[in-house]
């Protein structure tokens, strides 16, 4: 889909309440439906690359009754406690953590494909512990709770962060990418697919366990980089059509002020 199509299409949409916010919704449902980019024959299949990536497919495969829609064939369905490590951060404890003060993210901090990190905290951690605390680039971190399933991926905004039991941290292994995975939570916190795994009858909470039967699909590597790709392409036309509303909201604003001041002064 070119410019001009997309914008052409908007057109349809543009009527109806949150249309941008609806446009960035499809675009999303179709990246992991594999209907957004074209597919090629000559890509590796998931299940081939997963394989040379270590992943036991016996254990983690979705069986056929659990796939919630059908997938291209190069694609394949895969539990999410089978897509890399995965483990929950340090819980916090001033009694017993000793060790240096470090820096570390929490649920709050862990925005929608963002962190707020203008309010940091710290905790103390031994140094036995800090490889397998501290964060690399390309973690995805999950909230166990407060809006169980919200996620980002660390980028290394700062030199040194680590991350306490309120987060999930998930380390994709080389066949997936932290993108796609995170793309699969967006589409499925929206359409309440995840709702279902949360356990807690008033704070929800999505637990290891849960977080680890969840069923996503996954493409071949170099499919899942065009899809990230065109995703990334699409959001900033979103982007640009949320300033054009804007824009032409501030506008109807003025002429509409114009128009009492006018009829006012009659």
């Amino acid at each position: 889909m070119n410019r001009a199509t997309f914008f052409e299409h908007f057109e349809l949409l543009a009527d109806q309440p949150d249309a941008v916010a609806k446009l960035r919704g499809l675009v999303m449902q179709l990246a992991v439906r594999g209907q957004l980019v074209e597919q090629n024959s000559k890509d590796e299949a998931a299940s081939k690359t997963l394989l040379r990536s270590g992943v036991d497919l016996k254990r983690w495969t979705v069986v056929v009754g659990d796939q919630r829609h059908t997938i291209p064939e190069s694609w394949h369905w895969l539990q999410f406690g089978g897509v890399g490590e995965q483990r929950l951060g340090k819980m916090l404890d001033a009694q017993k953590n000793r060790g240096e003060s470090k820096p570390y993210l929490r649920n709050t901090n862990v925005q929608w494909m963002r962190f707020a990190l203008d309010d940091v905290k710290e905790m103390r951690v031994e140094k036995d512990e800090e490889d397998e605390l501290r964060l690399r680039k390309g973690d995805l971190l999950v909230c166990e709770g407060g809006e169980p399933g919200r996620c980002a991926i660390w980028r290394g905004e700062v030199p040194e962060m680590y991350f306490q039991k309120a987060l999930h941290r998930i380390r994709p292994c080389s066949a997936i990418l932290p993108d796609f995975l995170a793309l699969h939570l967006q589409v499925d916190c929206r359409n309440e697919v995840l709702q279902g795994l949360f356990t807690g009858a008033t704070i929800k909470h999505l637990t290891g366990r849960s977080l680890s039967s969840y069923p996503v699909s996954i493409p071949p590597l170099v499919e899942q980089r065009r899809i990230v790709a065109k995703v990334d392409e699409l959001m900033a036309l979103c982007d640009e059509l949320e300033q054009r509303q804007q824009a032409a909201r501030e506008v109807g604003a003025k002429l509409l002020d114009a128009m009492i001041h006018h009829m006012l002064k009659e």
